[in-house]
């Protein structure tokens, strides 16, 4: 079952599970040059977001900070509501408005909670290596869900993704016994 296709070659994105799209020019996507500008600007609001949060982590409560960055990402976007975005809100069904606040709460805020719990505990530069896990996960969730089929190279892939993520997360060298708990002897 294919959720999105467009003819080989034409330059259009291709989704076959969700969370998985491809495409080799993201400028024909957009149909300008602001696409890639798009998601160079994503990245580094990512980047930003974790390396502003994890000072605060420490010094205020992790489901208010978690809400305000909420917040704060919404009246961001504010500025890019139009007309037309109003007039579908006030006409959506109570199944549509039902979505939107599944997308809201459940996979976005919880998904946050997750991620800054993880941002507290791991620091920025351990807890984004594994954001590199997404696409290995999309395409097993792909091959169950939508019975996508996984290619040897896909497979390949994955493993080098799974097995980057984890020397990343391996202590480095010459520090191993440097975040091992100090042993208690007994009298």
């Amino acid at each position: 079952m294919k959720l999105y296709d467009a003819r080989p070659g034409d330059g259009h994105l291709r989704c076959h599970a969700p969370g998985v799209c491809c495409e080799r020019d993201v400028v024909a996507v957009t149909g300008d040059d602001k696409g890639p500008l798009i998601v160079l600007g994503a990245a580094l609001a990512f980047a930003l977001y974790n390396v502003i949060l994890k000072p605060l982590l420490g010094h205020h409560d992790l489901l208010a900070l978690t809400a305000a960055t909420s917040l704060v990402g919404t009246l961001g976007l504010l500025s890019f509501v139009r007309a037309s975005t109003v007039d579908a809100v006030v006409d959506a069904s109570a199944a549509d408005a039902s979505l939107v606040l599944y997308l809201g709460v459940l996979a976005t805020f919880l998904g946050y909670i997750g991620w800054n719990v993880g941002l507290r505990g791991l620091g920025p530069t351990r807890a984004v290596a594994y954001t590199y896990a997404i696409s290995p996960l999309a395409v097993l969730i792909g091959a169950v869900v939508l019975d996508e089929p996984v290619t040897l190279w896909l497979a390949v892939g994955a493993a080098l993704v799974v097995g980057g993520i984890a020397l990343t997360q391996r202590s480095p060298a010459g520090r191993r016994g440097a975040f091992r708990e100090p042993e208690v002897q007994a009298p």
